[in-house]
């Protein structure tokens, strides 16, 4: 709603191509079902500008990608209801094989640190599994997640941030950095599968 996913999705893009893959990375946003103007009253409107340009997801188009990674702001520790109503459209769309074999990730945000994001990454994951996707989290030998000393996102099942309570919290370093390493171990489990 903020823009916290899309500067995830940026860095995720950004590791994604500094791999040694070759990867073309398409970044799509799935339509927004908030009313305009509760948008508007809550100052996301305004912040939506940023990414505006990013082209919806038609839900046909999904099945033709090698690698598949799906971001999304968790709401009360779980997946948002506008991503769960694209899932139930791209389930409409596609056969019940069409994302067999196909590398999988999930990123995520929260106001706080712990505002359920190993719950709504894990929650996502069993949708992922059902379709027979190999799923992909943040590899532990990177050691980015081990740290303590400052509250930041970065979990062994995907990448994620804090946003702040009131939504004002910016992508650290940290969490970029995070965010580029699962970039760039999803480009490389996928090259690795696909050839």
């Amino acid at each position: 709603m903020f823009g916290h996913i899309f500067q995830l999705a940026e860095a995720i893009s950004n590791g994604a191509q500094t791999s040694s893959a070759h990867t073309n990375v398409v970044l799509r946003r799935i339509p927004e079902i908030t009313p305009p103007e509760v948008l508007h009253l809550t100052g996301a409107a305004e912040a939506q500008k940023n990414f505006h340009s990013i082209l919806e997801v038609d839900p046909s188009e999904v099945q033709h990608y090698d690698c598949v990674v799906f971001g999304f702001a968790t709401r009360f520790g779980s997946i948002p209801s506008q991503l769960t109503q694209f899932l139930e459209i791209l389930d409409l769309v596609t056969t019940p094989f069409t994302f067999v074999g196909k590398v999988g990730g999930v990123f995520t945000c929260t106001g706080t640190q712990h505002g359920g994001q190993e719950a709504s990454l894990l929650q996502f994951q069993h949708y992922m599994l059902q379709k027979g996707m190999v799923l992909v989290g943040l590899p532990p030998n990177m050691g980015t997640y081990f740290s303590t000393a400052t509250p930041q996102g970065g979990t062994p099942y995907g990448a994620s941030m804090l946003a702040a309570p009131d939504g004002k919290r910016s992508l650290s370093e940290w969490e970029r950095e995070t965010a580029s390493v699962f970039g760039r171990h999803l480009a490389n489990i996928t090259q690795a599968l696909v050839e």
